[in-house]
């Protein structure tokens, strides 16, 4: 497996903020602000709410495939023609997702969070490209919730990260630029290198095998998954029970192709508390991802590679 470079203890509250499989900009402070009123990509959120983003930095996305909203039914499933078992067909897949190289998806993230009583929303649609040979990665993000809708799009390259945003126009007056992230490049190429995610939560499952039926052209086993929170929650923040921020319920369900054992869509529902500021704060995210395996071209565009250095731009404001 393609090891899990993530950044430390502040750092691992983000994670539980985008639960499992969800990757937002708001979180790794690509394109909006850290909380604190300071533009960066290498300081996560203050921690204040770790299952939403405050609306600071997503934006739209389309990749090669798109989560359909909808959903297949798994009303209709057929029986499965082949003699697989549930564990099986997880131990291949993952297999199948630690070999991948290159590949894209689309992710569609719904959130509810509750405290004090409370309940706010949000939305987020993203749209990535990975290719961990380089590595290198490209994304297209928007994000909806009670403050309104923002949208970026950015490139990690060479240890830089390029955001473009209008949110940089009005502070910086460029939509595009770029800060240097070489100490901790690994880490958010990580972040948003979803498979290594996933071989993490289908590693900790147990896997019950509900059918097959015909996705998107072709024809896919149909497996719904109880993931370990503990194992989880131990793997992702060092506590296995009783932590300030930690899984507590998380179900997957996987489309999973029966001719190359990639996973093709997934949808899971996790649900998480946190503490911060002496207040229990319950988070629910809804995701669907749907994959391409083909390969990808992460090509900088000329506004990107000559965008402005944000050091440069914060010293000449200061």
């Amino acid at each position: 497996m393609r090891s899990l470079n993530w950044p430390g203890t502040s750092k691992q509250l983000a994670l539980l903020a985008v639960v499992v499989l969800v990757l937002s900009a708001g979180c790794l402070g690509l394109g909006g602000d850290d909380g604190n009123g300071t533009d960066t990509l290498n300081e996560s959120d203050d921690g204040d709410d770790p299952g939403m983003d405050d609306a600071n930095g997503s934006d739209d996305g389309s990749a090669d495939g798109s989560a359909d909203d909808s959903g297949p039914s798994l009303d209709d499933l057929d029986p499965v023609s082949d003699d697989v078992t549930a564990e099986e067909i997880f131990s291949e897949s993952i297999s199948q997702l630690e070999s991948t190289e290159e590949y894209s998806y689309v992710q569609q993230s719904d959130q509810a969070q509750t405290r004090n009583n409370r309940t706010s929303e949000a939305s987020s649609r993203q749209s990535v490209m990975v290719d961990t040979t380089e590595p290198a990665v490209s994304f297209e993000q928007n994000q909806t919730s009670q403050l309104g809708s923002t949208e970026a799009d950015g490139y990690l390259v060479d240890g830089v990260a390029y955001t473009r945003s209008e949110r940089n126009a009005q502070q910086y007056g460029s939509e595009w630029i770029q800060q240097n992230i070489s100490q901790e490049f690994d880490a958010f190429v990580d972040r948003y290198d979803i498979t290594s995610q996933l071989t993490v939560f289908m590693s900790n499952s147990s896997a019950t095998l509900e059918g097959e039926t015909t996705y998107e052209g072709q024809r896919v086993y149909v497996l719904t998954a109880d993931v370990d929170e503990t194992a989880l929650n131990e793997y992702y923040f060092g506590n296995g029970t009783g932590g300030s921020a930690e899984f507590t319920d998380v179900q997957m369900t996987a489309w999973i192709s029966a001719e190359s054992n990639q996973p093709v869509r997934i949808e899971q529902t996790a649900d998480s508390t946190s503490e911060a500021q002496n207040t229990v704060i319950e988070s629910t995210v809804e995701d669907t991802i749907t994959f391409d395996y083909s390969p990808v071209d992460i090509t900088l565009p000329p506004e990107a590679e000559n965008a402005p250095d944000i050091e440069e731009l914060q010293n000449e404001t200061a």
